[in-house]
């Protein structure tokens, strides 16, 4: 297309938009006319959908499953037969996808291609039926207010949040900035060396708040149901138990809400030219207080990460940089980052593991926990274990084996040729794993008694480990009073 033909459309477009929510290229638009517009789309889908059988059923407060004896939910769905779940995986897609075009449409800057939406999670070949569909908003400075259209159109049809119905959560900002996200509302940050992306680096000596985040993650999953670790920050206990733990999914979805907005206008505050201009500003606190309040909106947030580091290390070296070279993802990192990222990947795998009892369930974070050790490993120069072999068993594991039911597996197992006889004993006994975990354990000097908790005990001394090795640069102890943990900040 050539210079004249895309301004023409631009022109056509802006024209459109003018007319009919009445000045969006003004910053205003009428947002209940846009959300009255997309909850007729999606509720005409759902008429096409219920051609030939009734899937979704709306009814007053609740939304159903097939029956009324089912509630929409993803975890519900995921229980269904595979060509259910195929067309709500396809229906979910379309929905999300369409809904966020459409908000899109409606914002200044988008119209110049400047609003991009990532997939936050397994795409493509990785993605299976069962798996979520997060994503995140960039490239306008009032991200906040396109997510709380999306979250409240989906609320008005389904009467409950994209996380409860889709497995959806939509991110407005994240520790990673898109190449193209608008240049005039983010600070002068560090480039990495080794791809697009710009990352919120911060000069700090100690992790100090970012400490708290990690205590806070792990706090969450373990507080309740996990009596053999105990948490001896009473103001971070009381925080938590006022909080977040008794909170309702939708007050939730409203305070990431309000944190996003907070964060926008530190952002749009403290711009490339306000830091140029006035030098009274110490940059550096800047930086430290926008990754806060970055900490402080995932801590609302569903299934992400609430540190720095866990993001960086996970969203950004396991996906966006995962064909780099170790040596190379390391540049990214400060010793505490991955420290961070072990911790709030222990976490989630506590919280996976516990509640399924099954490592293949849980198998994700225990990969990424290891992934984590194994860059402290190179970028501490520890001449203790070659991971290799174990990342590579999990990589697989994860890849092939998780969310599936055990006729699936087997149907994969005996269809792989690339791996041995031996893949099909870790689906049955878990030694193989046992004796990586173990070796490491021997190599930290850790003593081997763990008995039931085996996997999560082993995890949290390889953690006490690394904590040990790099104690300047965190105030989070954890200590091992023979299978006793006591974790503080």
């Amino acid at each position: 297309m050539d210079y004249k033909s895309k301004y023409l459309k631009y022109k056509q477009k802006y024209i459109y938009l003018k007319n009919y929510y009445g000045g969006a290229t003004n910053n205003s638009f009428n947002k209940e006319q846009l959300e009255e517009e997309l909850v007729n789309f999606i509720s005409h889908e759902i008429s096409e959908l219920n051609k030939n059988n009734n899937i979704i059923i709306i009814d007053n407060d609740k939304s159903y499953l097939l029956s009324k004896d089912t509630l929409l939910t993803w975890d519900n769905i995921k229980k269904q037969s595979i060509q259910i779940k195929q067309i709500l995986f396809n229906f979910r897609k379309k929905i999300v996808d369409t809904l966020i075009k459409k908000i899109f449409d409606v914002f200044p800057d988008c119209l110049r291609n400047d609003c991009i939406s990532n997939a936050s999670g397994s795409v493509g070949p990785e993605a299976t039926l069962d798996s979520d569909y997060d994503l995140t908003i960039a490239g306008h400075y009032k991200v906040s207010q396109m997510i709380q259209i999306f979250n409240s159109v989906i609320e008005k049809v389904f009467k409950a949040s994209p996380s409860e119905v889709f497995d959806t959560n939509l991110y407005g900002y994240s520790f990673l900035i898109p190449p193209n996200s608008t240049s005039n509302n983010r600070l002068i940050w560090d480039i990495d060396q080794i791809g697009k992306y710009t990352c919120l680096f911060s000069n700090e000596i100690k992790s100090n708040n970012q400490d708290r985040w990690a205590y806070l993650r792990l706090l969450s999953f373990c507080y309740n149901h996990n009596r053999y670790i105990t948490f001896l920050n009473k103001e971070i206990n009381n925080f938590f138990i006022n909080g977040l733990f008794k909170m309702k999914p939708l007050n939730k979805a409203k305070n990431y809400i309000l944190k996003m907005k907070e964060f926008e206008n530190l952002i749009n505050t403290n711009t490339d030219t306000n830091l140029k201009n006035n030098i009274m500003i110490n940059k550096e606190l800047v930086k430290q207080q926008v990754i806060d309040s970055l900490s402080h909106m995932n801590y609302y947030g569903d299934e992400t990460y609430f540190t720095q580091g866990a993001f960086i290390h996970v969203v950004g070296t396991m996906f966006y940089y995962r064909k780099e070279e170790n040596y190379k993802k390391v540049l990214l990192f400060k010793s505490y980052y991955l420290i961070h990222s072990m911790i709030e990947n222990l976490a989630y795998f506590i919280h996976a593991y516990e509640k399924n009892e099954s490592i293949i369930y849980a198998i994700k974070y225990y990969h990424r926990f290891f992934d984590a050790f194994n860059l402290f490993i190179i970028m501490k120069d520890l001449k203790i274990v070659n991971l290799n072999e174990l990342l590579v068993k999990l990589d697989f594991m994860k890849s092939k084996l998780r969310n599936r039911t055990n006729d699936e597996i087997l149907q994969v197992m005996n269809s792989e040729k690339y791996y041995d006889t031996q893949e099909k004993y870790i689906l049955y006994k878990i030694d193989i794993l046992n004796n990586h975990i173990n070796n490491i354990m021997e190599q930290t000097g850790n003593t081997i008694y763990i008995q039931k908790n085996y996997y999560i005990e082993s995890l949290l001394n390889i953690l006490i480990y690394c904590i040990n090795k790099d104690k300047d640069s965190t105030n989070i102890s954890i200590t091992n009073n023979e299978g006793y943990y006591e974790v503080n900040l």
